[in-house]
């Protein structure tokens, strides 16, 4: 962009911000029609000008000037790698010089950008402000801006358990990948992986199968560990739905094994925590239970959301098991971490309450819970084999309690929950 367009620009940006017209900026100062050539960058105004236009919209000539281009695109990267520290000290430049800005182009990544930093940073309800404005103004994107749109979208639906909708946004920003991204091969890596992911989390195995390939086979090639540890246990987990088991067991292992070599605890913590739903499937429940204990006490450090992964995990197994006594007592070490949690920020602290009734006992309040509040959620999220699950816990009790007419109509819905996660 030139310098000319650039100026007249930030010219017609703070003179909008002003809500002034044309006319009333330009009055005494120089003709309307020479305004309009300045803003639309036919010309770059003498300094003089510069300075009376500068005064009347109540900024520094240097404002109009100024580009800071490079902080903005060193700004766009750090997100990108999800450094949130330095997110948070550049951001705090960056807002105090917005009204520096910027070439209109450079002005709506910005404002795209700033959803992934409120996401980033979990400040939920700026991110849902940002969103909202975003979501208005989206229709004069062009193709750049509309593929970091819909990419912090889905990201934006992802965090917040949509899959469907994470999915969907995701996809559609691959129609865009053939304009000019910032880092256009690690954007198409990274999209590609948010993809396999998203549709992990709707058991769309071929999907998700296809896309961590995809973004595995550049990861190898440009030496991102840490990213192809994320991938093999996608991959792991596609081939353990599909019924691959062993080579299910390969992917975490070899998972597991650049993990130790990177020193990537988190990522390990993982891998274990995949090598139990293997052994527990195998039925080899002393198994299970030592790698999803070795997956909680490396995850000491992590937040409370993503301790409950082997914490559900190995009450679970206890509980299939008989063994009420410590399967009451993960129940409880889980149910102490969800107080000021809720459905939406884990679908985990549906299952503890969930399972405080099957451990603890049954009471009237079980059916209300999965048919009022569990299915419902699940239904709004497409999350069908979740829902499948919970209609069976609920058809098997009615069974066990000889309500043979209850239990068939749950068991007759859980097999259509179960039909449309085939569908996928």
């Amino acid at each position: 962009m030139s310098r000319e367009m650039d100026i007249g620009q930030k010219i017609r940006h703070h003179r909008r911000r002003m809500k002034m017209t044309q006319s009333e900026l330009s009055n005494g100062i120089i003709s309307t029609s020479y305004l309009s050539k300045i803003e639309n960058g036919v010309i770059e105004p003498p300094n003089d000008v510069l300075e009376l236009l500068s005064s009347r919209l109540n900024i520094k000539p240097k404002t109009l000037k100024d580009t800071d281009h490079d902080l903005y695109h060193i700004w766009f990267q750090i997100l990108f790698k999800g450094e949130k520290e330095e997110a948070i000290s550049l951001f705090k430049q960056i807002d105090t010089r917005l009204d520096v800005l910027i070439s209109a182009t450079l002005s709506n990544l910005v404002e795209i950008h700033k959803l992934r930093y409120f996401r980033l940073v979990a400040e939920k309800e700026k991110a849902k402000e940002q969103y909202d404005y975003l979501e208005r103004v989206s229709s004069k994107f062009n193709d750049k801006e509309r593929y970091y749109w819909l990419k912090f979208k889905g990201d934006y639906h992802y965090n917040k358990l949509s899959y469907n909708k994470a999915l969907l946004y995701f996809q559609q920003a691959e129609e865009f990948t053939n304009t000019d991204l910032f880092n256009q091969q690690d954007e198409l890596s990274d999209l590609y992986f948010r993809i396999a992911s998203s549709a992990s989390k709707l058991r769309n195995t071929h999907i998700a199968l296809l896309y961590s390939n995809k973004a595995l086979e550049y990861f190898r090639d440009s030496y991102q560990l840490k990213n192809c540890i994320k991938c093999h246990v996608l991959i792991g987990i596609s081939y353990r739905r599909m019924g691959y088991l062993n080579k299910s067991y390969d992917s975490h292992q070899l998972a597991a094994k650049i993990a130790k070599m990177q020193n990537d605890i988190d990522a390990l913590a993982v891998c274990y925590q995949n090598l139990g739903n293997l052994y527990s499937l195998w039925e080899d429940s002393s198994q299970a239970i030592r790698n999803y204990t070795k997956s909680f006490e490396l995850r000491t450090d992590n937040a409370n959301i993503l301790k409950l992964i082997p914490i559900t995990s190995i009450m679970k197994e206890y509980y299939n098991h008989g063994d009420m006594k410590n399967a009451e007592k993960w129940l409880n070490e889980g149910l102490s971490l969800t107080e000021n949690l809720n459905p939406t920020d884990s679908v985990y602290v549906y299952k503890l309450r969930v399972y405080s009734h099957l451990i603890k006992g049954i009471n009237r309040s079980f059916e209300k819970l999965i048919t009022k509040e569990v299915v419902p959620f699940l239904d709004d999220r497409q999350l069908y084999y979740e829902k499948f699950t919970y209609l069976k816990m609920l058809a098997d009790y009615f069974f066990s309690d000889k309500k043979y007419k209850k239990a068939a109509v749950y068991y007759s819905e859980a097999n259509t929950a179960l039909m449309n996660v085939n569908k996928e």
